[in-house]
């Protein structure tokens, strides 16, 4: 595990509780071999509770280019838009170091 990010994991929550073990496995494995696919099963892992932050929400923070629109799928879940970009391991990590900072002023 990233040490520097193992540090901050616990100023991150998932709904009510700290983030969970499941979503940092999930958010490692995504530094390792990011996707889109890999992408869309954390984009959504809430941060912060207040104000609300998701991951998707931090990386727009630190890059204000990032696509505000994302995968788009029926019922079938046949894909109609799917993410343009996905944001690079070094930019994932500034968004997880964003959002512990905010914590910190916040708290």
């Amino acid at each position: 595990m990233n040490h520097d990010l193992q540090e901050i994991y616990p100023k991150l929550i998932c709904t009510k509780h700290e983030l969970g073990y499941i979503a940092i496995k999930k958010i490692e494995a995504y530094l390792l071999e990011p996707g889109t696919d890999a992408w869309e099963q954390i984009h959504r892992f809430v941060l912060l509770r207040e104000p609300f932050v998701n991951l998707w929400t931090a990386v727009c923070e630190v890059d204000p280019n990032f696509p505000t629109i994302g995968r788009v799928a029926d019922e079938q879940g046949l894909i109609w838009l799917d993410w343009k970009v996905f944001p690079s391991p070094e930019m994932l990590k500034k968004a997880l170091f964003w959002a512990a900072e905010r914590y910190d002023h916040d708290s």
